[in-house]
């Protein structure tokens, strides 16, 4: 975790709200022997203004960023392109917010648009908040597939591009028919989805003794009524669900998760 004064920190910097949990982004800073701070809130995109003491410190967000290709925008829902994986997936307009404004007449102008997800977390836990950005790039991209034949070409393309410059060996995932409807991501979704597992990714298995404040009693609890059997299943759990468990606070689950993800990476 690391913490910045008002002095400190920059504009374009995300902190956290102590109050709310709420992702602050800094937007202007004005010095003086009471600091002023203009920031954005990623929940509701309202800018607002706090007059801070100069020694007052702030959390810092941790941030991760993900890459799509837009493939194009209906029904206020946002349908991209993972590019790890070529499979579409689906995004519920209303969770990104003001950030979606401009981007239909853009692509609707042909223009190829590249999306920067980044998920903000607190803690190393992500929160949920979503904030997008676009890039125009050179290249012009359909709206639609015009059929899954072509679809394939241009993913085999990109395939063969990869392997030039690389010398592993990558082969894209199978798609699912068309006629299957690629998952719809909802906003409780996002919250639970704290780690995409990768191929890189080993799936570990969890071991109690590795955690403050994880009995051997709540662990069985884990295992036995929760299928909880390795990091990954903990760090993805349903923090609802694992609130039932007795004297179990959502803190502490936190807690654990945070943990099981430092575990993950070493």
């Amino acid at each position: 975790m690391e913490y910045k004064t008002a002095k400190e920190l920059k504009p374009k910097e995300y902190i956290i709200n102590p109050d709310s949990d709420n992702v602050f982004q800094i937007i202007t800073i004005k010095l003086g022997n009471k600091p002023r701070i203009m920031y954005r809130d990623l929940k509701n995109s309202k800018i607002s203004e706090i007059i801070v003491s100069s020694h007052k410190q702030f959390l810092l967000a941790e941030i991760e960023e993900f890459s799509y290709q837009m493939n194009y925008y209906s029904d206020n829902n946002l349908y991209i392109m993972d590019y790890n994986t070529y499979e579409e997936i689906i995004f519920d307009g209303s969770i990104l917010g003001n950030d979606l404004k401009d981007l239909k007449s853009e692509f609707d102008s042909g223009k190829g648009i590249e999306l920067k997800v980044q998920k903000i977390a607190s803690n190393a836990v992500l929160t949920g908040y979503i904030v997008v950005k676009e890039q125009i790039l050179d290249v012009q991209i359909p709206q639609k597939p015009k059929s899954p034949g072509k679809l394939k070409e241009k993913k085999k393309d990109r395939l063969e591009k990869v392997k030039e410059k690389s010398s592993e060996s990558l082969e894209p995932m199978k798609r699912e028919p068309s006629s299957i409807k690629p998952k719809k991501i909802k906003k409780e979704e996002i919250k639970r989805e704290l780690v995409k597992e990768t191929p890189k990714i080993k799936e570990k298995t969890l071991n109690y003794k590795e955690f403050k404040g994880l009995g051997e009693k709540t662990f069985k609890i884990l295992v036995k009524d929760y299928k909880i059997n390795s990091l990954l299943d903990l760090i993805n759990a349903d923090i609802n669900e694992l609130k039932k468990i007795p004297k179990i606070s959502e803190k502490k689950i936190n807690d654990w998760k945070n943990q099981a993800k430092k575990l993950i990476e070493k």
